[in-house]
Order: C-alpha cells, then structure tokens, then sequence
C-alpha cells in the first residue's frame, strides 16, 4: 500500500504539472488573442485551442484533487452514521467508484482508439484529437489508482477495528 501510495502521488504531481504550464499557455493565448483583436490580428482557431487545453487541464488535475481530499463529499448524512455503518458506507461508495472510474478510462481509451482509426481531427485547425483523448484516458487511470487506494485504507480500517 505503501508502494502504491508514493505512485499514485508521484504521478499525480506529474499530471498536475502539465495542467499548469497548460493553463498558463491557455492564458498567454487568450491574452494574446484579445490584443490581437484589438489589432485587427486575432489568432486562427483560439477557440479550438482553449477547448483542447481545457481537456488537458481538467484531466490534469483530477487525481490530485482526490489525493489531497479537496473534492466535494457528502459529508452531512455520513457524519449522523455509527462508526461501523460509516466505514461500511466508505468501502461501498470507494468500490463503486473505483469500478466506475476504470470503466470510464476504458471507454476513454477506446474512444481514443476509434479517434485514431478514423483520423480525428479538429475542425478548425486540423489538430489530431487522439493524444488529448490519451490525456484525458490518463487523468482517469491515476483518479482511478487514487480510488482504489482510497479503497484499500478503507478496507485496511475496517480489518484492523
């Protein structure tokens, strides 16, 4: 557990990363684009490039927000819980979501794979989409590694009580 802990946080930290120099591309572009308007020089396909960043930033930063426990919990019903229904309410809502999580990075990945056969690309620019859908495939995966840890910490509580 250990091992996969430092994993999942190494990694984490990785992903969050490519969201930060993403977002202050995104940010240097829009910036960019405005004056540019202002100039009567917009930049070509702005828009486009905002949505393939947006990708890349959300899925970035998903498995960190759980890492650090900063993502929204329905802590209100939970708290009124005995100890033991708590703990039993963790393992349930862990394993569903671990489970959900993967089956939501491998149609991710399938969807990539599709992409790739038929030569997506976006409309504007003709940027192939495939690698954000890797991205996004990936930002999954380490969200689904943080569940899974998740899940074992509960189920560790629960042996050691």
């Amino acid at each position: 557990m250990v091992y996969l802990d430092r994993v999942a946080r190494f990694l984490s930290r990785v992903l969050v990363w490519f969201s930060v120099c993403t977002i202050i591309a995104m940010m240097l572009l829009v910036v960019s684009n405005v004056i540019g308007r202002l100039l009567d020089l917009p930049i070509a396909g702005t828009f486009e490039l905002v949505e393939l960043m947006g990708a890349v930033l959300v899925a970035g930063v998903l498995a960190y927000t759980a890492l650090m426990k900063r993502h929204v919990t329905v802590e209100l019903v939970v708290k009124r819980l005995t100890p033991r229904v708590q703990g039993v309410t963790g393992i349930i809502t862990a394993l569903v979501t671990t489970v959900l999580i993967f089956i939501m990075t491998w149609q991710a990945v399938m969807i990539g794979w599709r992409a790739w056969l038929d030569e997506h690309v976006s409309d504007i620019l003709g940027i192939p989409i495939t690698p954000f859908i890797y991205f996004v495939a990936c930002g999954l995966a380490m969200l689904g590694v943080v569940s899974l840890r998740e899940l074992f910490e509960f189920l560790a509580k629960a042996v050691r009580k």
